[in-house]
């Protein structure tokens, strides 16, 4: 009989044990009294049983991170122990665990099961699981996929609001000529989204709020570098599956997962935001593994009933860095630096009434340049930005001009979506430029305001074929939202 098979059958004596095990800690997962829940990313620990002086690193560094963040859980995102004697070593990092006494959770990476280690992801699953302080897999979801999803309730409450989806990302590809990493395939996308919509039918939440954690990063993550919500270090990759699976544009449709955490590229330790989706890489926790970072961890700190998150970086040489607000895309060292545009300090909103005048023009405009004087047809009131005073489809313009009135100091992103162009300003000051004729798009730019009432204006033309305008904003605690009427002001 093969070993791995008597090692299989040894472990499966313990699966119902396991699963009672599990069903009483996955009552522990629950905001606290703060309304708070924090998870401590590890990634790459690259645990070699036989290198004693690594592992003494790593296990204190594990130890450290934990004493100073004190985190709800405690999570690792694949190549943990990568060298035999395999079980050996996740015996010894069970240990570390049982001795932190925080709950934990491991989806495995491309280095976790190959060939040398002589066992496969199931069997390895089935050890695992039987580890002190584990949440099992097999408990949860879909042990066959080593994927599962794992709820956290609301405080003194056995109501779901948030979910970690940790999903195998599979190591490599069987055609090495298509591409050397394997991918998220078909069968845990099923899941995934019969997974999610079953939540979102249960839930009595109406912010129900996703994470998703694996270990190699998609294909998606080469688009956060250079935008304004890049924050970190990119030295390499990302090192993808060179065929895309489609499994991002399937996050996107369903909606619920803001935040997607990999490990893989030991170089990395960036986080942006791509189509409203914070995509991140954990910090190198592993003293055996390549790259030149300081060996650490990510933290992610969740709020009950809100699709926002804080999270940072933290390493002993540093301390805590990186620290960045979603859904905003901001980082504390941002907003600390940034020159904050003054309010008006002349009026208040006694002095002004609800709304925005609009001027309406009637021509045909390739820029908001081009709009004049000559070409005014009326002018009104109007509750926010809208179209609904266009007198015809095509060949039109408008200039709507007032106060926004912002309620707390910081840091926002402006939003302008729109067929064809449009300009924003504040303070008089251009900060969303999207004009042109085109069809939909969305720019945005960043600024910072005091609190107060700032004047506001936005120009924008209809040249042919469709007419959209949208105009949004969003800052570290609010989610990108149309700018409400309950904050646009006129005078009379």
């Amino acid at each position: 009989m093969k070993k791995s098979l008597l090692i299989l059958l040894f472990l499966s004596s313990c699966f119902t044990c396991s699963f009672s095990q599990a069903t009483q800690k996955l009552s522990t997962l629950q905001f606290n009294s703060d309304k708070e829940f924090k998870i401590l990313q590890l990634t790459d620990l690259h645990w070699n049983e036989e290198e004693l002086e690594e592992n003494k690193l790593n296990e204190q560094l594990i130890h450290y991170l934990i004493k100073e963040e004190n985190p709800d859980l405690v999570l690792f995102t694949g190549d943990v122990v990568v060298d035999p004697p395999l079980l050996k070593g996740w015996k010894a990092l069970g240990e570390i665990m049982k001795q932190a006494k925080k709950p934990w959770v491991v989806v495995l990476g491309n280095h976790d099961t190959e060939v040398k280690n002589q066992l496969s992801r199931q069997e390895l699953h089935q050890y695992i699981n039987q580890l002190p302080y584990i949440i099992p897999s097999e408990a949860l979801d879909n042990y066959n996929l080593s994927s599962f999803a794992l709820p956290i309730t609301n405080y003194n409450s056995n109501e779901c609001s948030h979910l970690l989806y940790c999903i195998d990302s599979n190591d490599y590809a069987t055609n090495q000529e298509m591409s050397h990493y394997a991918w998220i395939d078909w069968q845990q996308m099923n899941w995934y989204k019969k997974v999610s919509e079953s939540y979102k039918q249960h839930s009595k939440e109406s912010n129900l709020h996703a994470l998703a954690f694996f270990h190699i990063p998609l294909l998606e993550y080469n688009e956060i570098q250079g935008s304004t919500t890049f924050v970190g270090q990119m030295n390499e990759g990302p090192s993808t599956a060179t065929l895309n699976s489609g499994f991002f544009c399937q996050l996107v449709e369903q909606g619920d997962v803001k935040g997607v955490f990999v490990g893989h590229d030991h170089d990395n330790d960036a986080i942006g935001i791509y189509q409203d989706i914070a995509l991140a890489f954990g910090r190198v926790t592993g003293y055996g593994a390549y790259g030149k970072l300081n060996r650490g961890g990510r933290i992610i700190k969740l709020y009950q009933g809100e699709k926002r998150f804080d999270t940072w970086i933290h390493d002993k040489e540093v301390g805590i860095s990186n620290y960045y607000y979603y859904p905003s895309g901001i980082s504390k060292e941002e907003e600390e630096s940034l020159c904050y545009l003054p309010s008006e300090t002349d009026i208040n909103t006694t002095d002004l009434l609800p709304g925005l005048n609009y001027s309406y023009f009637e021509a045909r405009y390739q820029s908001v340049k081009e709009i004049h004087t000559k070409d005014l047809i009326a002018k009104g009131v109007s509750p926010d930005f809208s179209l609904s005073m266009a007198q015809r489809p095509d060949s039109f313009a408008l200039v709507f001009e007032g106060f926004i009135e912002i309620e707390q100091e910081g840091v926002y992103d402006f939003y302008l979506t729109s067929d064809d162009g449009s300009q924003l300003f504040i303070n008089q000051k251009l900060i969303v430029d999207n004009d042109g004729s085109h069809s939909t798009r969305q720019r945005s730019a960043r600024i910072a305001l005091k609190a107060g009432l700032h004047p506001i204006k936005v120009l924008y033309f209809e040249d042919y074929m469709g007419q959209e305008l949208i105009v949004s904003y969003s800052n570290k605690e609010m989610e990108k939202t149309p700018i409400p009427t309950t904050v646009l002001y006129r005078k009379q």
